[in-house]
């Protein structure tokens, strides 16, 4: 009777490993599974909308700052502007933009298809006033299409 008792607490201990063993092996196979489908998963993502609380002034404000500092830097994308003023911009290496090294954008407000932005310079303050175009085939979304220096202080006759 002991070497059947025997026998049988030794089936009991294998039953309890085998089913221990078939739990870690479907927990493997399950987070596999998981990680190619995080892998392979091509859905298209979505981002919140205006709606739900992000600004539309607060990525135009930045796109506007961007792009000013590329023109600062020398470095204008032909994605931020319009054909036609890109070529305007940058010919003669920036020639009518005027910007020094120094130069660096302090401030950027934005209107409906406007931005307004501040170049602080050596010399003092400049003002641009930014023109834009929006749409989805926009890389940013937006577009410059004007640009305009504003007149800070009058000059003397």
């Amino acid at each position: 009777m002991k070497v059947v008792a025997m026998i049988t607490d030794m089936l009991k201990e294998k039953t309890a490993e085998e089913k221990l063993l078939n739990y870690i092996r479907l927990t493997l196979l399950v987070s596999a599974l998981c990680l190619l489908a995080n892998v392979f998963n091509r859905t298209k993502h979505w981002y919140v909308s205006t709606d739900e609380g992000l600004s539309e002034d607060a990525s135009k404000r930045d796109f506007c700052a961007m792009a000013l500092n590329q023109m600062i830097q020398k470095k204008l994308s032909k994605k931020v502007i319009t054909d036609g003023l890109y070529e305007l911009v940058v010919a003669d290496n920036y020639k009518n933009m005027l910007f020094d090294e120094g130069d660096k954008v302090s401030s950027v407000f934005s209107a409906d298809e406007a931005c307004k932005v501040l170049v602080k310079t050596k010399d003092g303050i400049r003002s641009f006033d930014l023109s834009l175009e929006e749409g989805d085939e926009a890389e940013f979304h937006y577009q410059i299409q004007k640009i305009r220096e504003n007149e800070l202080y009058e000059k003397e006759n």
